[in-house]
């Protein structure tokens, strides 16, 4: 009896381990399944045989998410990163149709190579305004009396032939810490101005917050060597000083940008309590742009250099000198230095607390 007990045992044995193998075999064929189809959708996973249901519906869920990610790649012309997020794309998908009502174009935005997380962290800081192409005399004007320097002159007939974005307000300390990790300003505040900072760092920051935009850089910096070799690049960069006075008097005749009266428009040592305060606490001007006159001086692209009488159209300024434009004035200078036609030139090396920038770039 226990002869024959064993025998049989033994086949029942052999036969429940036929069973285990063929259970386990469905279940790692199942787990590569999973791991495939999680491969299609940007997750790279190690699925193990047990507990792979709760795998499949996390791959289940990707796989929607890629379905309504392609329908929004689709109609907006982007390429979101992998793997895809349920926590950024009905962001994403605000964010697109905002862009559009404002006719910005977001398939300019290469989204494959940013974080899509600091990309909407970005959306809600960057506030701007549309500038047409046009013509427009700059330097000293009538409106302008007699309160020009010798360098405002000779005034001249300039065109701007590109439409471009640019920011309403100076760079706010938000948005800088988002893109540099660090705030040099005196005066701190997430809608206070950044100041305290050099040409250089303005160039650098817009070179950063292009990358975290999706968008090309505009600049080559190596060292103090800094070179904006496209002038039609799609990146974020300073404006020229003619892009700059252009949007500053927003198609009016004002002596300062938005109005004839400084106090209006402008924070400027007068009324300035001695320091700058948040943007956009003034009036805007036609484009809707503030403090353009007043609140901080405000780095531009090109070198300083002398006026010329001649037409001119996208000028950039001369090839090389020694020192860098400001425009705009600010809160511990007098009214006369907050006009539309104001220009300073300094070093672009240095920093002061009454310095700061916007940036543009090309619709």
């Amino acid at each position: 009896m226990e002869t024959t007990f064993f025998r049989y045992g033994k086949h029942i044995g052999a036969l429940t381990a036929l069973c285990l193998a063929g259970v386990v075999g469905v279940r790692l064929y199942q787990a590569d399944q999973i791991e495939q189809r999680a491969k299609s959708v940007g997750w790279d996973l190690n699925v193990p045989i047990f507990g792979l249901e709760a795998f499949d519906q996390m791959v289940a869920d990707s796989e929607r998410l890629k379905t309504e990610a392609e329908e929004l790649e689709w109609k907006y012309g982007v390429a979101f990163p992998h793997p895809y997020s349920e926590r950024w794309l009905s962001a994403a998908l605000d964010s697109f149709r905002a862009m559009s009502r404002s006719g910005m174009v977001p398939s300019k935005h290469d989204l494959s190579t940013v974080n899509m997380d600091t990309w909407l962290a970005l959306r809600p800081l960057l506030n701007l305004r549309n500038i047409p192409p046009g013509t427009y005399t700059m330097g000293c004007t009538r409106e302008q009396g007699d309160a020009c320097y010798d360098w405002e002159n000779p005034s001249h007939t300039v065109t701007i032939s590109q439409e471009f974005y640019i920011m309403d307000s100076e760079v706010t300390q938000a948005l800088y810490e988002l893109v540099m990790g660090n705030n040099p300003s005196r005066l701190q505040g997430p809608r206070q101005p950044v100041e305290h900072v050099s040409w250089y760092d303005a160039v650098t920051f817009a070179n950063r917050l292009s990358e975290l935009d999706g968008l090309d850089p505009c600049y080559t910096i190596e060292g103090k060597m800094v070179q904006w070799p496209d002038i039609k690049c799609s990146g974020w960069r300073l404006p020229t000083e003619a892009e700059w006075e252009y949007a500053a008097r927003g198609r009016q005749n004002y002596k300062y940008a938005g109005s004839d009266s400084s106090q209006n428009v402008s924070w400027y040592y007068a009324n300035s309590n001695s320091r700058p305060h948040e943007v956009c606490t003034k009036p805007r001007n036609g484009y809707g742009l503030c403090d353009m006159s007043g609140n901080l001086w405000e780095w531009v692209w090109d070198w300083y250099g002398e006026y010329s009488s001649e037409h001119q159209t996208d000028p950039t300024g001369p090839e090389t000198v020694s020192k860098r434009v400001l425009r705009g004035g600010s809160w511990r200078h007098s009214q006369q230095n907050s006009r539309v036609t104001i220009r300073y030139y300094i070093a672009p090396e240095y920093k002061d607390f009454t310095w700061g920038f916007r940036l543009v770039r090309l619709a």
